[in-house]
């Protein structure tokens, strides 16, 4: 038998590609890991991580202006987008050296090149060959092609998230979670902002009823959101770029100073060559059995934002590796559950959903109740100035059991891991009223919503 180079060859250095890495090293294996990028993955260098300080900072600067005349008088307070993204820079530039050290004291061997399969149990990095006993794909995800002309002067949110000055106007094309979020952003630091949507129903993951508030906090903050529009070209001009895109049979012509895509992600896969390694995949991702590992490659696991069928969550990601590792160590004896997976939309007011939707509820055919919650003018949104708030709290009626929640309202990011909670021990809700929740706290408004 030929001996292998590696135990484990790794393609993403991500949070899935890390967490399997250390399991698999610290169990003895041979481990390398591989990425083309610096390393450290989507979240930690161009995704959520640092969306969330420039969240931060204009969320605060949103509540200041809120309160005017609540408190506060006098000239907003000033803005500085540089300084903001250089403050993102303090998060993100030492990520990859950070890595690369964590991997050294692991015994981990690193790699830098685009991965290629070359056969079933060997692949290329670059130029160097490299054959293992297993593969794990976790190579993440990129912005979804839109195969319309003039898409390549699209920004990306990574693009954006890199921009020295905010622009004055921006166009976001596509009704997704990048779009909502950034529009956020942008506006609340005075940026001039519209969102074009090619259905009637922009977010389609989350609840209607939510979705529906969310679009009304969207116009309060002065972005225009134009939905059942499909772009048609993306063209560039004196002021950045001019989108066209069709309405009702009409063109609708807009300019702004750049445009963003926001119209989703899907799993980096083009290079990789899944089918010399025979890797069923398809445009949404590795196909994979309930461990993780391809189904028709009993050696190649794949984890993270590549698994086919699931939401793009970093959390999911960080136990898909903690998943695949031990199985390709121990062989396979754990299996991943997304049966409970919260999601939150970091808008203003956030949104988050987790469990069933009211939709999925009736197509299931269960029996079901619903409460519905307006909490606009609850003390948990008035002291702060926000006028939007809602929760829709979907149960079992016969045992009681939470089957979905779906929140927009102050925390509501954190106040739906308290729900992720209570649906995972199937706690009825009657048993979160019974609480003495901390008070005044945004979690104590739980024992009303149930």
């Amino acid at each position: 038998m030929i001996p292998m180079d590696y135990d484990l060859v790794i393609v993403g250095t991500g949070t899935a590609g890390t967490n399997a890495a250390f399991v698999c090293s610290s169990g003895g294996m041979r481990v390398a890991i591989a990425d083309f990028r610096p390393y450290g993955g989507t979240c930690a260098l161009r995704g959520c991580a640092p969306k969330k300080v420039l969240v931060g900072a204009t969320s605060t600067l949103a509540h200041a202006k809120r309160m005017q005349g609540l408190g506060m008088f006098g000239p907003d307070l000033e803005f500085d987008w540089g300084s903001l993204i250089r403050f993102k820079r303090s998060f993100t530039d030492l990520i990859p050296e950070k890595r690369m050290h964590y991997y050294k004291r692991n015994g981990i061997d690193t790699y830098s090149g685009v991965a290629t399969f070359r056969g079933p149990d060997s692949l290329y990095v670059g130029e160097e060959a490299l054959s293992s006993r297993y593969f794990l794909v976790a190579s993440g995800s990129v912005p979804r092609k839109l195969n319309i002309p003039g898409e390549g002067h699209l920004l990306t949110s990574e693009d954006f998230m890199e921009l020295d000055k905010l622009p004055e106007s921006i166009i976001f094309v596509g009704g997704g979670y990048i779009s909502f979020e950034f529009s956020h952003v942008a506006a609340s630091a005075g940026a001039e902002v519209k969102i074009i949507h090619k259905g009637p129903n922009p977010l389609p993951g989350f609840d209607g009823a939510v979705v529906k508030r969310l679009l009304d906090a969207t116009k309060a903050l002065g972005i225009e959101v134009i939905l059942d529009s499909q772009v048609a070209s993306i063209e560039s001009n004196e002021k950045g770029v001019m989108v066209k895109s069709t309405k009702n049979r009409e063109f609708l012509y807009s300019e702004a100073d750049c445009a963003v895509h926001g119209a989703g992600r899907v799993p980096e896969l083009d290079a990789l060559a899944l089918d010399n390694a025979n890797v069923d995949h398809s445009s949404k991702g590795v196909i994979v059995n309930s461990f993780l590992q391809s189904t028709s490659n009993p050696n190649v696991y794949a984890a993270g934002d590549v698994v086919q069928g699931r939401p793009m969550l970093k959390a999911l990601a960080e136990h898909e590796g903690i998943i695949a590792g031990n199985n390709i160590l121990h062989g396979n004896k754990l299996e991943m559950d997304y049966s409970v997976t919260p999601s939150v939309l970091f808008t203003m007011p956030e949104m988050a959903s987790v469990g069933l939707t009211e939709g999925q509820a009736k197509a299931e055919g269960l029996d079901y109740v619903v409460k519905e919650m307006d909490m606009s003018s609850w003390f948990s949104s008035r002291h702060i100035g926000m006028g939007n708030a809602y929760s829709k709290v979907i149960k079992d009626k016969a045992h009681d059991h939470i089957l979905g929640a779906h929140l927009i309202c102050p925390r509501a990011g954190d106040l739906i891991n308290v729900f992720a909670l209570a649906i995972k021990a199937k706690m009825p809700a009657r048993e979160l009223k019974e609480i003495p929740w901390a008070f005044p706290t945004n979690t104590s408004d739980l024992a009303y919503m149930v």
